[in-house]
């Protein structure tokens, strides 16, 4: 069975857009499959996060981190080497060494600057051989539910919450809404300057 591991910052945009459900829809997802770290649901009662996202949001994030599996790390050793790697925090690690003993994930992560170090870091080739092809980032879900669900539904609902992410404010319109072709274009733009950062890790939604 497929396992998918998401990453804090993905549960926490999707709780602020209210698109969680219809991203398990759209990757044919149960709530058996998807996997988080132990502290989740800890992480998002933090008062930097209800700052940022409000406390709707957060606990709405706490809700989906509640209904989730908790992460098992078998690879003590990958965890240590990805932990100590700058720009891939402790919880991202976690995540990826969990990876190691699963034939069939999707990890899914709204952290590029992780994925770019994954990418460049030179003792992390084996790993990133592993994710290759199987990692997902937040723009990817957005323009895949837009070709799924339509651009204005959509819309209104990353509008309502756009101000937790600045790269999704810019693209769908910063001081008014912008078109669905310039949406498209700004989200497959973000796209391939991420699968180009992270040496091909994103997969082919």
């Amino acid at each position: 069975m497929l396992t998918c591991f998401l990453d804090n910052d993905v549960i926490l945009k999707l709780s602020a857009f209210d698109l969680f459900d219809e991203t398990l829809s759209i990757l044919n997802l149960s709530w058996q499959q998807l996997q988080v770290v132990s502290s989740a649901q800890y992480t998002f009662r933090g008062k930097r996060y209800i700052n940022q996202y409000s406390e709707p949001v957060c606990q709405k994030a706490i809700a989906i981190a509640r209904q989730c599996q908790i992460v098992t790390v078998e690879s003590i050793s990958e965890f240590a080497l990805l932990n100590g790697v700058k720009k891939i925090d402790a919880g991202e690690a976690e995540l990826i060494a969990a990876t190691a003993n699963r034939e069939v994930f999707w990890l899914v992560t709204g952290d590029k600057n992780c994925l770019e170090a994954l990418a460049t870091a030179p003792n992390l080739e084996s790993i990133c051989n592993r994710l290759r092809g199987r990692t997902i980032c937040l723009e990817q879900l957005i323009y895949k539910l837009i070709e799924l669900k339509g651009f204005t539904w959509v819309q209104e609902r990353i509008i309502v919450g756009q101000e937790c992410d600045r790269a999704i404010k810019i693209i769908f319109g910063w001081s008014e809404p912008a078109s669905e072709a310039t949406v498209l274009e700004g989200l497959q733009s973000y796209i391939n300057d991420v699968q180009l950062r992270s040496q091909g890790l994103l997969a082919n939604l």
